[in-house]
């Protein structure tokens, strides 16, 4: 795997796009400072998902948006694309995209291989190939400073993939405390849903009471309906008798009123005949006098229709006389303009061959300019290059000077270092025995400390696994104590009854327990002992017998409850001894202090072999009572009393106190446990406090005993090192010299190429300012060529305007005059046709003068007639009649209100009989007009004490037997569960030992092989010297800190701080192979790190960074001369405009495969 492109849009300095596309080896980035070289960089962490802005190098999302320059506008999104080659990891696919877009407003898109995706699915694609911005794949300045500073953990951890263990671990311990509280809470549970089992099991007993109670008045309110049935259906009787007297009353005003409205519709329609004649002749003469208006306003319509024609005909007269003048006004006006537009129109063709011979001119002029400019450009552009090319040989005038000069201190450097030479062999050879004897002296003092730990290490293993098992023997405890609990819980549950509690809480201060407190039964005979003293264990014992007041608050406190006390003031004679196996007191023994009715029933008890011997007993009528050892009991007056295997509320009180007792005994175990944990606790601190001071005093022994071992070594090569010093000083002074002169020969070559390149550049800069001359000319003689074609243009306009106006009016005047004409024939026509119109009209209004006259006759006469017919008498009879009607109707209304009354009463009692009846039929299944009552004496008082018991009871929970059955098997449920749930936290416990052993195993591996390879890499990159890496705490090194040990040659630097800035990047850059040799990474990408080095070891650098590449894609940011020279493609990062990158590439692999085949050439 390796990146094979890279390109960002508007990212940052980059705003158009640029896009590199790498080789799978080496590939340098260079540029000057500033250019934005290190923004490419910036762009691969931001593409794999980095999030920090200060590792982004900005302080918000919006400033990765290329934020424009004074000449440049500002993009409104940033872009960067990701392309890398996946050939070797077949489940990836032959390549893979990554795209990341962010925009302005605040939305950002993460795309993989062209999909909408999110950032994590990027993320896990990715970290497991060790891509990533947290790893070290990308490397720079500021992880350098981090190496120094110690902080190397994080590259352990990516390198060991420690994160998915980490991330199981956290998932584990997360679902640790899930279970935890999962626990807790089904603890909590349990507690109440016992409690809530101990309340419904009350509950029951008060609903059984309450179901009988309400048998008991259900049979009593059958008997009161009987009697409210019969009350009803009496009165119902009478409401029907009523109601049949009033409508015989109401059928006879009914008959009477029909004989008085007879009468009134007979007045009524003689009235109307009277009233229909006079309206008719009311008509009409209405209608006459409709018609005689008629005419009069039909005659005098035609008068004012015949005047207004008359006045139309002169209007139209006077309006041709002046549109006859309008016609000519007009003509005159066409016949104007007809003229204008010939003499403009020969001016426009005249303006137009103006024009065009203007344009002509003016074409030939400007490309006469364009040449000029061309030729200008060319020259500014010669200029230009020849300005390069003297910038080019004055920087390289300055490198050779410069370089000749290093050459020269460097020959002065070289003898002062031969003359040094003797003097530090002598004190090398002192030093050396010195730390011969030191490396003795503290190797001894590190063994010491070694036994010391290892003792300590042994203590504290010792210890931690005692506390693992006290906390083990804690946990089965709890869990055991936990179950007692429940198991008491459930017996307080099955010994429990409301016969109980209601005694305790009205007997509080005289009950003193139940009589199988003063029992020690043999095991295994519960059974017997329960069925032997059957009548007597539901006895409370009391100190002494009750007043009657207690006893009556007793007996109202539960009616339906029976209570049995025992006088415990009454004791047995004396002990009951144990008898014969042949009787019951040989198995249950009686205590003294036990009543006497106990004591005698027991002693009474024979035990019989099997239940054939209790059959034959009781066959043969035998007043002995004897009881089986599995629960038969024969009582000798008859009664056989078989106790189920289930039903021994004996064996549960002793099953009770077993469990409350071994209750008890855990508790004190927890107790002794707890304080031999919290001793255990002390001695572990003071053990880890012991050892983490032993770890310290040892990692500092150490040190001190390599510190020795390397200063000995060091100083006992130092004498052989002096001779090879020399003769390398010597060769390297002998080389400087000839370099020397070297660069003095090339310096007068390049001095002579400059004189020569100013030539040529100020004869360039003599040609562009001619050039620009003549080109200013030119533009001159253009611009005023185009001043005159525009004025031209502008009289051409004007033309062309002024005939399209003239044109526009000449066609209004001829369809102005063609209006007028046709206007003046038109009203000729329309005063002819008026004139004609009113003569006719005339000649009808003398018509119907005498129609007029006629009609105003016959209405006078019909008005005289109406007049003289009357009603007054008429009226007067039927408001006689109408008065006799309302009379007989309010009277009928009276009657009709007692009956609706009467009905709605007898409404009412057969709604009540019919209520009755069904309440009968549904809740009772009784027919309660037939029911025939038994003797029903004082029932009501009867029915009222039960519903007063009721009201005492209260209200009951209907659902309680069942909810009670329903919570014991949820109760059961639950504790099901919770075995569950403490098993899941004991395998998780044991999946957080085995995760932490598989990381730990992981991590030593992995840093004993990175230990290995730095030693090696120091010593290959830094010739001589050692280094190496040591865990602060190898105890836990899951969380150990990392020191690392380094010593140049020559030097014992105390820290690390104290190496120069080229031996700490040489360090870090050790550390980083060794990292690389152990699992390496699909490229590496490094940012300016071998900035500090010096020219030796900026060349052994870049031939190791040559050497990684053929296994491991690199990708460096420099400006190292040794190391552009080794990379295969060369990416150049420019700002021709300050704040605007721009990019260019060259494949150096193909310019040097090129010049090998090249054929050799003399010269």
């Amino acid at each position: 795997m390796y990146i094979k492109e890279l390109q960002l849009v508007g990212f940052k300095s980059f705003q158009e796009k640029a896009t590199l596309r790498f080789s799978a080896g080496m590939n340098a980035i260079i540029g000057p400072n500033g250019c934005g070289k290190s923004n490419v960089l910036d762009a691969l962490r931001w593409v794999l998902g980095e999030q920090a802005f200060s590792v982004l190098r900005c302080a918000r999302n919006e400033d990765l948006i290329f934020g424009g320059t004074a000449t440049t506008p500002a993009l409104n999104y940033a872009e960067v694309r990701l392309v890398l080659s996946t050939e070797d990891r077949p489940e990836l696919g032959a390549e893979v995209e990554i795209r990341r877009r962010y925009f302005r407003s605040g939305e950002s898109e993460y795309y993989l291989n062209r999909q909408p995706c999110r950032l994590r699915d990027i993320t896990d694609v990715f970290l497991s190939a060790g891509i990533g911005t947290k790893a070290y794949s990308i490397f720079d300045l500021r992880q350098m400073r981090e190496i120094i500073s110690g902080n190397v953990r994080r590259m352990f951890e990516e390198a060991a993939t420690l994160a998915k263990y980490r991330d199981a671990k956290e998932e584990t311990q997360r679902k640790l405390e899930l279970t935890a509280d999962d626990l807790t809470r089904l603890d909590d549970i349990i507690a109440e849903r016992e409690r809530v089992v101990r309340t419904l099991a009350r509950q029951a007993a008060r609903l059984r009471a309450h179901q009988r109670l309400r048998a008991e008045e259900k049979s009593l309110r059958l008997l009161e309906l009987k009697r409210d049935f019969d009350e009803v259906q009496r009165a119902l009787a009478l409401a029907q008798s009523d109601a049949a007297t009033l409508e015989r009353a109401e059928a006879e005003r009914l008959e009477q009123m029909r004989r008085v409205e007879n009468e009134l519709r007979s007045q009524r329609g003689r009235i109307h005949e009277v009233q229909a004649r006079k309206d008719r002749m009311v008509n009409e003469a209405r209608e006459r006098r409709q018609v005689l208006s008629r005419l009069e306003g039909e005659s005098l319509l035609e008068q004012q229709r015949a005047e207004f024609l008359r006045q139309r005909a002169t209007q139209a007269e006077n309006e041709r006389q002046q549109r006859v003048q309008d016609f000519e006004q007009r003509q005159r006006t066409f016949d104007e303009a007809l003229v204008r537009m010939s003499e403009s129109s020969r001016r426009l063709a005249d303006a137009e061959v103006r024009l065009e011979q203007a344009q002509s001119a003016n074409r030939a002029a400007e490309e006469r300019l364009y040449e000029l400019r061309r030729h200008a450009a060319d020259s500014r552009e010669r200029l230009s290059d020849l300005t390069a090319e003297e910038q080019r040989v004055v920087q390289e005038l300055a490198l050779l000077e410069a370089a000749a000069d290093n050459s020269r201190e460097a020959v002065a450097r070289l003898d002062d270092e031969l003359a040094a030479i003797a003097g530090r062999a002598a004190a090398a050879r002192q030093a050396a025995d010195a730390a011969a004897v030191e490396v003795v002296r503290q190797a001894a003092e590190c063994d010491r400390s070694r036994e010391k730990l290892e003792r300590l290490r042994r203590e504290l293993a010792r210890t931690r696994t005692e506390q693992a098992g006290v906390r083990s023997r804690r946990t089965d405890l709890a869990e055991q104590k936990a179950g007692l609990e429940r198991e008491i819980a459930v017996l307080e549950t099955a010994t429990a009854s409301e016969q109980k509690r209601v005694i305790d809480e009205v007997l509080a201060g005289q009950v003193s327990g139940s009589l199988s407190r003063f029992l020690e039964i043999e095991p295994g005979w519960e059974r017997a002992a329960a069925a032997a003293l059957q009548p007597l264990i539901e006895f409370t014992v009391c100190t002494g017998v009750p007043d009657a007041t207690v006893l009556k608050r007793l007996a109202q406190a539960a009616p339906e409850l029976r209570f049995c006390l025992v006088d415990d003031r009454i004791k047995a004679s004396g002990p009951v001894n144990a008898g014969p196996d042949t009787r019951l007191s040989a198995h249950v023994r009686v205590k003294p202090d036990a009543p006497a009715v106990l004591a005698g029933t027991v002693a009474a008890f024979a035990v019989a072999v099997d239940p054939s011997e209790l059959v034959r007993l009781a066959a043969e009528g035998s007043e002995t009572p004897a009881v089986t050892r599995d629960g038969m009991a024969w009582f000798g007056d008859g009664r056989l009393v078989l106790e189920g295997a289930g039903a021994g509320r004996l064996g549960a009180e002793r099953r009770l106190s077993e469990r409350q007792a071994a209750a008890k005994a855990v508790e004190a175990e927890l107790e002794r446990l707890a304080a031999v944990e919290a001793e255990l606790d002390r001695q572990r601190a003071t053990l880890e406090q012991q050892l983490e001071v032993g770890e310290g005093d040892r990692v500092e022994l150490e040190r001190a005993r390599l510190e020795a071992a390397a200063a000995a070594a060091a100083q006992s090569a130092t004498a052989a090192e002096q001779a090879r010093d020399e003769a390398r000083l010597r060769q390297e002074r002998y080389n400087q010299a000839g370099q020397q002169r070297l660069l003095e020969e090339k310096l007068g070559q390049v001095r002579a190429r400059l004189t020569v390149v100013r030539e040529k550049v100020e004869a360039a800069a003599a040609a562009l300012a001619s050039a620009d001359e003549q080109a200013r000319q030119q533009e001159a003689e253009v611009k005023a060529g185009l001043a005159r074609a525009a004025e031209i243009l502008a009289e051409t306009a004007g033309l062309r305007q002024e005939v399209l106006r003239l044109e526009t009016e000449s066609a209004y005047a001829k369809r102005t005059i063609d209006e007028v004409r046709r206007r003046v024939t038109e009203l000729e026509a329309e005063a002819a046709a008026a004139i004609e119109e009113a003569g006719r009209l005339e000649q009808t209004v003398h018509a119907r003068e005498g129609e007029i006259a006629a009609a105003q006759a016959q209405v006078a006469g019909l008005e005289a007639e109406a007049a003289q017919l009357s009603l007054a008498e008429v009226t007067r009879a039927e408001e006689e009649l109408e008065e006799n009607l309302a009379e007989l109707r309010r009277q009928q209304e009276q009657n009709h209100s007692l009956l609706m009354d009467q009905r709605m009463r007898r409404f009412e009692l057969e709604r009540q009989a019919a209520a009755i009846a069904e309440e009968a039929r549904q809740s009772y299944g009784t027919d309660i007009a037939t029911f025939q009552p038994e003797a029903t004496d004082d029932f009501a008082g009867r029915l009222e004490h039960v519903r007063r018991r009721l009201e005492v009871l209260g209200q009951v929970n209907p659902l309680a037997a069942e909810e009670h059955e329903q919570e014991k098997a949820d109760l059961s449920r639950l504790v099901a569960q919770r075995e569950d749930v403490a098993l899941a936290r004991s395998n998780l416990e044991q999946a957080l030992v085995e995760i932490d052993r598989h990381a730990r195993e992981q991590f030593l591996t992995t840093y004993s092989e990175v230990r290995t390879q730095f030693q090696q890499v120091f010593k290959e990159l830094f010739i001589e010297g050692e280094a190496d890496l040591v865990l602060v705490n190898d105890a836990n090194p899951l969380e150990s800190e990392i020191a690392i040990v380094a010593r140049p040659r020559g030097k014992t630097p105390k820290r690390l701080e104290q190496l120069s800035d080229g031996e700490k990047a040489m360090l870090a850059v050790s550390l980083l192979f060794a990292f690389y040799r152990v699992k390496p990474a699909p490229f590496c990408f490094l940012d300016e790190v071998d900035a500090p080095l010096d020219d030796i070891n900026v060349g052994r650098f870049a031939d190791y960074l040559k050497s990684i590449a053929s296994r491991t894609q690199v990708i460096i940011i420099t400006h190292n001369r040794a190391t552009v020279e080794r990379a295969d493609v060369l990416f150049g990062v420019t700002a021709e405009q300050p704040g605007v990158s721009k990019l260019i590439s060259v494949s150096l692999a193909e310019y040097r495969e090129q010049r090998a085949t090249e054929p050799e050439t003399g010269g």
